[in-house]
């Protein structure tokens, strides 16, 4: 069975695959057929063939994703998605197939009970779609899609955007997915309010542009006073990956059953922390096949249990002082 295949056998209940055998046999692929990763682990020191277990592989600095194209194996790019650029270079992903993103993209959200095809979708997402290809949008403009939501997207408008939630509620028994950058939803809250369990609210992202951040709680808090009835949930993702990780009950996020954290010891990236100790958030995607699915982030964060996690802010440069994390292999 091809490694696509036992990718997607991962979200079944009976599936005869474990996370860890699929990332073990992906790592050896990735190890041998990506130019970049291979010279990565080579410069390291690593051989692909000591790797027995999915704690042992090395992670790769995100920041590769800014210097190079980064492919397992050779093919054409369909799709390329470009992080936000608020600060210096912009992360680029190359996209083999949008229809294998859309495709996890959906079963993930799926997990959570949000069924986006029997759905109205809109977006308050300006910083995304003013930056320009990015992979938020290209979701969100999928999930519309599925759920035949024309015109999803707002920038500034927010008055208009509640007349059409408003429109939705009064016409339609279909919820509505309201999904938002945090900093946007913040200022959409705080000038309108609906209470009707129908409409469910997700944020994502913090509070760039505002030279500010606030804690998921206080942002949770804000969002309850102006939709006390919503249920309220919050997205992880990335430019670098195709798997996004939701934020459920527990208040923490969900590990997806393609989207694996590990988190590493600042001061050596290659060691795990201690459960519960804050470290530097590193990422197994298996959606990334066709990329680079081991990646070390410059998230902090802490592992909560077996299955969540959290996001605790971004490491500074003071951070990465002493870590391995800057070599850019030829």
């Amino acid at each position: 069975m091809e490694l696509k295949e036992q990718i997607l056998h991962l979200f079944e209940d009976d599936s005869a695959f474990s996370f860890e055998d699929v990332a073990i046999s992906v790592f050896r692929y990735q190890a041998q057929h990506n130019p970049t990763y291979k010279a990565y682990l080579k410069a390291l020191g690593f051989s692909a063939d000591t790797i027995t277990a999915v704690s042992e592989i090395p992670l790769a600095p995100i920041s590769l994703f800014k210097k190079h194209i980064i492919k397992t194996t050779e093919w054409e790019t369909t799709k390329r998605f470009l992080s936000s650029g608020t600060m210096g270079e912009r992360s680029a992903h190359s996209i083999r197939d949008t229809e294998w993103y859309n495709k996890i993209a959906h079963k993930i959200i799926r997990q959570h009970d949000i069924d986006v095809a029997d759905m109205h979708v809109v977006a308050l997402l300006p910083s995304y779609l003013e930056n320009g290809d990015s992979s938020l949008v290209h979701m969100v403009t999928y999930f519309a899609d599925l759920s035949e939501t024309p015109d999803p997207f707002y920038l500034y408008d927010h008055a208009s955007l509640y007349n059409r939630i408003i429109s939705f509620l009064k016409t339609s028994d279909k919820p509505i997915l309201l999904l938002g950058v945090t900093f946007a939803l913040i200022d959409f809250a705080q000038a309108y309010q609906i209470d009707d369990d129908r409409l469910r609210v997700c944020f994502t992202g913090g509070m760039k542009n505002r030279g500010m951040e606030m804690a998921q709680e206080d942002v949770m808090a804000l969002l309850r006073s102006a939709f006390p009835s919503s249920y309220l949930f919050s997205e992880y993702g990335m430019t670098e990956l195709q798997s996004q990780a939701y934020m459920d009950d527990s208040g923490f996020f969900q590990m997806s059953p393609t989207l694996k954290v590990l988190i590493k010891e600042v001061n050596d990236p290659l060691s795990d922390a201690k459960q519960g100790k804050t470290g530097m958030v590193g990422l197994i995607d298996l959606a990334n096949v066709d990329t680079l699915s081991f990646i070390l982030s410059e998230d902090l964060g802490r592992q909560v249990d077996a299955a969540h996690f959290e996001i605790q802010g971004r490491l500074s440069g003071s951070d990465l002082r002493g870590c391995n994390l800057l070599y850019r292999p030829a």
